[in-house]
């Protein structure tokens, strides 16, 4: 089972792959941005490149126990996407970088890493666990112990 809500295994491979990334916590930003059914594929992974460094360094401190601030990733009026920190902005709709809005951002929709890092984990974590405890009946190796 996928800890990802809206992509499948083929997809995630595709984002790596254009992404050119390992970090699952990567991979969780799309499959976020993807479910709120705003951005085209091309349009997430511009994103995700375009955040890729600060993504996989949020990440790494948090893998080595550092104190990190709140951080999120925030679209902005769904066309101009921020991350704690930057003090630029992915137009989605040219794929330019901007230093400034073209107008007030009335919709702001945010995700917060640190708990989209922790939801990826209690996922996995879930998954893997249930996958340990199928249940046994109907296998070959417990065929006829009801008898």
């Amino acid at each position: 089972m996928s800890p990802f809500v809206i992509l499948d295994e083929d997809q995630v491979k595709r984002l790596q792959r254009a992404v050119r990334t390992d970090c699952e916590l990567v991979v969780c930003a799309g499959d976020w941005l993807a479910h709120l059914n705003v951005f085209s594929d091309a349009q997430i992974y511009d994103i995700l490149r375009f955040f890729l460094e600060k993504i996989e360094t949020f990440d790494q401190a948090l893998v080595i126990g550092l104190a990190v601030p709140p951080t999120m990733l925030v679209v902005c009026d769904s066309r101009w996407v921020s991350f704690s920190g930057s003090e630029e902005f992915w137009d989605t709709k040219t794929s330019e970088v901007t230093g400034k809005l073209g107008e007030y951002a009335l919709t702001h929709i945010m995700c917060d890493m640190r708990v989209l890092r922790t939801r990826l984990q209690y996922r996995q974590g879930r998954f893997n666990h249930a996958s340990q405890e199928q249940p046994s009946e109907g296998t070959a190796e417990h065929a006829g112990e009801d008898s």
